[in-house]
């Protein structure tokens, strides 16, 4: 329902199914939630303005296809109060629905790491459960492995990302 209807959806309505969602959350997992991420990557202007109600230390709405830094977006003249931390490229899943084959998810996993590198922005990898947990686990793991193996690269959260990000700003 979110994917298809938030353009259709006000603000209030908005910030009602992000609460109803954290509050579910916070019940299951007993701890503050820091961050948020928009379903399939959508993303209006009302809906900006709606998770700067909430507490959030970051969220992760965009995914950019070229390295990209992480950023406040701007809605108007106005600039939101919610850091963005994009994901870097499309997750296993979604490559291997569109038939890109495992020799080449390596080959663009590796290039969009290396220029997330090279411009020094943080190379943000997302994942389903149900994909590459469930449908990809080995592909997923080989190329975890080799994020590990590459001493440029140190696994952190998307908090930390954004706390160390907040601290270059």
């Amino acid at each position: 329902m979110w994917i298809k209807e938030l353009r259709n959806l006000d603000e209030t309505v908005i910030k009602a199914l992000i609460r109803r969602g954290l509050e579910a959350l916070k019940g299951a997992v007993a701890t503050d939630v820091a961050g948020f991420a928009s379903p399939g990557f959508t993303v209006t202007d009302t809906f900006l303005r709606a998770i700067d109600s909430f507490p959030f230390d970051y969220s992760s709405d965009f995914k950019c296809l070229k390295p990209t830094s992480p950023f406040y977006p701007k809605t108007g003249a106005e600039t939101r109060h919610v850091l963005q931390v994009p994901v870097s490229m499309d997750s296993i899943g979604e490559l291997r629905t569109n038939g890109v084959s495992e020799e080449e998810i390596k080959a663009r996993v590796r290039t969009s790491a290396d220029h997330c590198h090279r411009k020094r922005y943080p190379f943000i990898m997302y994942g389903h459960p149900s994909s590459e947990i469930g449908c990809y686990a080995e592909l997923f793991s080989s190329l975890l492995h080799d994020l590990r193996d590459d001493t440029r690269f140190a696994f952190v959260t998307l908090a930390q990302v954004a706390q160390q990000w907040k601290v270059r700003a």
